[in-house]
């Protein structure tokens, strides 16, 4: 009969009565005035949708009533909204809570309740989302909710972009980039010039350096990432031990990105880095990043980065929110420079490709040139602790770009190549490119809704392929 947090509660109580107004509170905002009659209007708000179920569970004895409790209540409450479905209306759901105003206590003692949800979005969702593909230049789409909704869209570029608009027919758009003028010039900032998928080792060569203990051991690839084969024997004094492989990247640069995808499953485990290193035509570090659990007994993530090697470093560490939230670490590991000024950057990468736990707010402004070199290589190392049990840790790709800075007015960056993926939510005004946080938009770009009867849809230019994604909102 109802469903909550991907549970059937029929299976855990019985229901006597469900309580499920039709719509939300319907809150009329006025302003009054001294000296005039009546109030102005000021429109409607909807309030808290709240829904209660009447409950009872059957049990043998108090104990097993209380074990039953602790089970279903380890379900019931969340932190965040989850969603709550009835079975007369299964093409429909409610994001909703436990409100604090169920009494647990009368449950336990009596066996029975009464299960309040507080709905605080009030509007009731298709469980399934309808995808419309929008053709270059205009559609039409047919919107039949109840209630306006916020659509996200997934744009798949087929060639280089400065801009790109997508426009309603009431003249709201989202504005990405800007258009080039006939006497302007596009150009590609961040133009890859070095790519290694991590399917041979044969390119690769021993280097003689890595921080902080010892090149042991032997890398491998199993086609798709390098991995440590064996970590070798002890090395004297005890220390970081593993194997380290470096190339060329074929170029010499000032301003670059590198991006490393690596994998640092840690949990169950006991220690282990990955480490990424960027060297100058004389074998010197400039700077390396890199991830690692250290801790004996403790299962968490740390992030590093540094610049110079040990006799002449600076070095920062990085920790998520969350101590734990890097765990299990998947993801993009980031070092760019521009000028004399690096950015760092940790984010695990979600399935769906979106990044998450990430850190990208830490710089460093090298004020002296300590740390101007051009880098001419890149070095992966995968290292242990003596005699300790070792994480499953890879490195799964390497990327190497270098950025080209707009010298005049009349140079416009392209802000997307092609196979780029830019997706944009509406509802909580984020931009995402292939996964990232993209912060591209003009500020005069309005995240607009989609009202209820006939939406045109404008998009501008036609060079990519657009979805557009929503859930009809019910009252």
């Amino acid at each position: 009969m109802a469903h909550f947090n991907g549970i059937n509660l029929k299976e855990w109580f019985s229901i006597e009565k469900v309580t499920r107004p039709l719509a939300p509170p319907i809150e009329h905002k006025t302003v009054t005035v001294p000296g005039r009659d009546g109030s102005y209007d000021n429109g409607v708000r909807l309030g808290e949708r709240m829904i209660s179920l009447d409950v009872w569970i059957t049990a043998k004895s108090k104990d097993e009533r209380q074990q039953k409790i602790r089970a279903v209540m380890g379900v019931l409450f969340t932190r965040e909204p989850k969603p709550l479905f009835f079975d007369d209306e299964p093409d429909v759901f409610y994001n909703a809570k436990l409100s604090g105003s169920t009494d647990v206590d009368e449950l336990l003692r009596f066996g029975k309740t009464t299960l309040t949800f507080v709905c605080s979005d009030p509007f009731k969702y298709d469980t399934q989302e309808t995808k419309v593909n929008l053709n270059d230049g205009s559609t039409t789409v047919h919107y039949d909710g109840t209630y306006e909704t916020k659509p996200r869209f997934k744009i798949t570029f087929n060639q280089p972009v400065t801009h790109f608009e997508i426009k309603n027919h009431l003249n709201e758009r989202i504005l990405l980039g800007r258009p080039a003028a006939m006497t302007d010039t596009e150009i590609q900032r961040e133009e890859l010039v070095f790519q290694d998928n991590m399917g041979s080792v044969s390119s690769w060569v021993v280097p003689d350096y890595v921080d902080n203990g010892h090149i042991a051991g032997e890398m491998a690839s199993d086609g798709s990432k390098f991995y440590a084969e064996r970590y070798g024997h002890v090395v004297q004094p005890e220390a970081w031990q593993g194997p380290s492989l470096k190339r060329s990247i074929g170029v010499s640069l000032q301003d670059f990105r590198m991006d490393a995808l690596v994998t640092l499953n840690n949990v169950g485990f006991e220690t282990g880095m990955v480490e990424i290193y960027l060297l100058d035509a004389n074998n010197q570090t400039v700077a390396k990043i890199g991830v690692e659990d250290i801790w004996k007994q403790v299962a968490r993530v740390q992030g590093k980065f540094q610049l110079g090697r040990l006799n002449n470093r600076h070095q920062m560490y990085a920790h998520p929110v969350y101590s734990a939230g890097w765990n299990n670490y998947r993801g993009m590991l980031r070092i760019e420079r521009v000028g004399n000024v690096y950015r760092p950057y940790w984010a695990k990468i979600e399935p769906d490709g979106r990044h998450v736990w990430q850190l990208s707010t830490m710089r460093y402004v090298d004020h002296n040139n300590q740390y101007d070199s051009r880098i001419t290589q890149v070095q992966v190392g995968i290292r242990v602790w003596p005699l300790h049990k070792p994480l499953d840790q890879s490195v799964d790709q390497i990327k190497v770009f270098r950025i080209n800075q707009p010298q005049t007015t009349t140079q416009i960056p392209y802000i997307a190549q092609a196979g780029d993926v830019i997706e944009i939510d509406t509802a909580t005004h984020s931009i995402r490119k292939n996964g990232e946080v993209f912060l591209i938009n003009d500020l005069s770009s309005e995240f607009f809704s989609l009202l209820r009867g006939e939406n045109v849809l404008n998009i501008t230019p036609g060079v990519a392929q657009v979805e557009m994604i929503y859930e009809r909102r019910w009252l």
